[in-house]
């Protein structure tokens, strides 16, 4: 027989487990965001392999006239590359401590929605437990009834 008891704690354990659903909807999305940060941060180191390779390419041809202005621009544009860099890395580094302080947020989220399985399945052990009780009492007195009258004798319940 089906039990139409409910959990007293079911509407709290939804709404924890909502509570670490965001959490980790929060913690995927900063994770997304120091993945593109990182892309980010190797596409300009790449940029600046291939502009210092243009650099030593324009140096080490035998022209006799260097363009000044053009190293100049492009000693320039190395260091606005490397800038870019270091604040990609430092905006790495800030998304990394969000990031720790987020994960914290959902593990102990997780620890809220664990503890109230847990209380969950000791509820649904007591209760499976009682219904075997009573099944076994009225197994009983059916057992007692039974033998009763073939004994001949008459049984209260």
């Amino acid at each position: 027989m089906k039990s139409r008891r409910m959990y007293r704690f079911e509407t709290l354990l939804k709404i924890r487990r909502a509570k670490e659903d965001a959490a980790r909807r929060v913690v995927a999305a900063r994770l997304r965001q120091i993945a593109e940060v990182e892309q980010r941060q190797a596409a300009l180191s790449e940029r600046i392999s291939q502009e210092t390779e243009a650099i030593r390419a324009s140096l080490g041809e035998k022209n006799k006239n260097l363009d000044v202005e053009q190293l100049r621009w492009s000693r320039h544009w190395l260091g606005r590359l490397r800038l870019g860099v270091l604040e990609a890395q430092a905006e790495v580094a800030g998304h990394r401590a969000m990031l720790a302080q987020e994960r914290a947020v959902l593990n102990d989220a997780r620890k809220q929605v664990g503890v109230l399985d847990r209380l969950k399945e000791r509820w649904r052990a007591s209760v499976i437990a009682e219904s075997q009780r009573v099944e076994a009492r009225q197994l009983d007195e059916m057992n007692t009834a039974r033998f009763a009258a073939g004994a001949g004798q008459e049984v209260r319940i």
